[in-house]
């Protein structure tokens, strides 16, 4: 990721397991730098960094942000508003599933015009979990 931003505390303090809201945190930015994901999904210019598109939705398919981002709302999420934000993006992630199967390669991901959608969504969604609110 281009940039690694300091995030308050207060973005994870409020939660019950916040290093679990750390995990959803850093999917989310993954998703929103495509700049990154060329580097690091597709070129693996770093070595000591390891991630791909599949760890990344594992990420939040693990955590039910895509199936039911609402049962995790005290736990992971600190609210409401939070849970509805993963909805555009879920539905840009669905749109890009519908079409195209989830079986292609990150650079095959990357290249879609569907994909932009995904980083757009994901942009959003990043600054709603980093509001301090």
């Amino acid at each position: 990721m281009g940039q690694m931003v300091e995030v308050e505390y207060a973005v994870f303090e409020s939660v019950k397991y916040p290093q679990m809201r750390e995990m959803v945190v850093n999917a989310v930015r993954a998703f929103s730098d495509v700049e990154y994901q060329w580097r690091q999904w597709v070129w693996r210019m770093d070595p000591r960094i390891v991630d791909n598109f599949t760890m990344q939705i594992n990420a939040l398919d693990d955590l039910q942000m895509r199936e039911f981002p609402h049962g995790a709302v005290g736990d992971v999420l600190r609210n409401t508003r939070e849970a509805d934000a993963f909805g555009p993006l879920n539905e840009a992630l669905q749109n890009l599933f519908d079409k195209f199967g989830t079986e292609l390669s990150d650079r095959e991901y990357l290249n879609l015009a569907e994909w932009i959608p995904v980083v757009t969504e994901a942009k959003e969604l990043l600054a709603v979990l980093l509001d301090k609110q």
